[in-house]
């Protein structure tokens, strides 16, 4: 019996290791009619490139802050070493932007995203180090999860991590410990977006689109045909040719316009990058299909873009942050990944919204200052109540017995 073994013993009284490998190879083998479908080829298709990178990117440039609970409300953290994690360097070979950039790709494509929490000897965390998912698998017992690293794919060396001390972000999962990969999940569809790329490829590179032909009332031998076709090409067939044609002996030449097989691969290759959009959780009119797009309704979908996709994705960093704390401070500390930019409606509709909160002492000056990203000023920390006059909150008494009147 192993060491680690008589450990998970001791500690939970059972041992038994879970067969989440099995699922993992499961997940990572389904090809469902699209085999050529893997992180590398998706690349290729536009829309998954565009949709992936607007996800990424996005949650990579939200503001990022530490909270800590005080008597009087919340107040923001301004030096902590986790935060330094998030907001500047996760190692120093790669900024907080860029960790945040792969992580999202990496749960995007293979439906996890790993980095080991480096610590200190006081616990404290020093550094993040990304590891590729197809390096990891995870191991269940009982209560106790681990994760198995194995650095060289043809060597034996393998490094456990304890789950306190990896960084696991993972996508929509089948069984809670690790994620399914979208590209897996939905090969089918992206395998039909690279078959249709690469057979309008064909098409256009073997000259199979036929712009025309020419058409000649009696017949002709091959050498003659051979001679009109050069000929043709030669004088017609690229630029800086002449601009005017001409043929004789009752030939006729016959423009084609685009065939409905054509126009129909244009219309699939358009549902499919509606349904590459469907997959990723964004409107289609950031992937540039903007047939349904109206002036109207873009910022209504670009606000539930952020309500249904893009938070699902802040609330897992946000929880995995809280392994970059101390146990003791984990009660008392919070993490945000600050949407109110994304959520802004019009300058009007804005000003609408903060003069109604500011009014009913729901927010203060400084408050709004602070959601448009403006420094605060001395005196606007105060509630204030509508009436003939903009009134603090906590001067109301003071107000109505100058006035001679009762607030009662």
């Amino acid at each position: 019996m192993s060491r680690l073994t008589n450990i998970l013993k001791a500690a939970f009284g059972r041992t038994e290791k879970r067969d989440i490998d099995s699922y993992m190879r499961y997940m990572y083998n389904l090809t469902g009619g699209g085999a050529n479908v893997n992180q590398n080829t998706v690349q290729g298709i536009a829309a998954w490139s565009r949709g992936r990178s607007i996800l990424s990117n996005t949650l990579a440039g939200l503001p990022k802050n530490l909270y800590r609970k005080e008597a009087d409300g919340m107040t923001m953290v301004g030096s902590h070493q986790s935060l330094d994690l998030i907001k500047l360097m996760a190692n120093s070979n790669l900024n907080a932007y860029q960790w945040h950039d792969y992580m999202m790709g990496m749960a995007i494509d293979y439906g996890n995203a790993y980095s080991v929490i480096h610590r200190d000897t006081n616990a404290r965390p020093t550094h993040l180090s990304v590891v590729h998912p197809d390096k990891v698998t995870v191991e269940v017992y009982d209560n106790a999860v681990l994760y198995k690293i194995k650095p060289k794919e043809n060597g034996n060396d393998v490094i456990t991590v304890h789950y306190d001390d990896m960084y696991h972000i993972m996508g929509s999962t089948n069984n809670g410990y690790v994620g399914t990969s979208p590209l897996k999940a939905n090969a089918t569809s992206l395998g039909l977006s690279l078959s249709m790329n690469n057979f309008a490829k064909d098409l256009y590179d073997s000259n199979t689109n036929l712009e025309g032909y020419i058409k000649n009332p009696g017949r002709l031998d091959a050498e003659v045909i051979k001679k009109v076709r050069e000929s043709w090409q030669k004088n017609y067939g690229g630029t800086g040719t002449s601009s005017t044609a001409f043929l004789d002996q009752g030939m006729e030449y016959v423009p084609l316009s685009m065939t409905p097989e054509n126009a129909q691969l244009i219309q699939l290759m358009r549902y499919n990058n509606k349904n590459i959009a469907t997959i990723l959780g964004i409107p289609a009119h950031m992937i540039n299909e903007m047939d349904e797009a109206k002036y109207n309704n873009v910022e209504l979908t670009g606000i539930e873009f952020v309500k249904y996709t893009l938070l699902h994705w802040v609330n897992k960093f946000e929880i995995q942050n809280n392994k970059l704390l101390r146990e003791s401070e984990q009660s008392t500390y919070r993490w945000k990944y600050n949407v109110n930019g994304l959520m802004r409606g019009d300058s009007k509709s804005r000003a609408e919204f903060y003069n109604t909160m500011i009014n009913i002492a729901a927010l203060t000056p400084n408050q709004v200052r602070q959601l448009e990203d403006l420094n605060p000023y001395e005196g606007g920390d105060e509630y204030y109540i509508q009436g003939n006059n903009m009134i603090p909150v906590n001067k109301l008494d003071e107000y109505y017995n100058k006035e001679g009147g009762t607030n009662e």
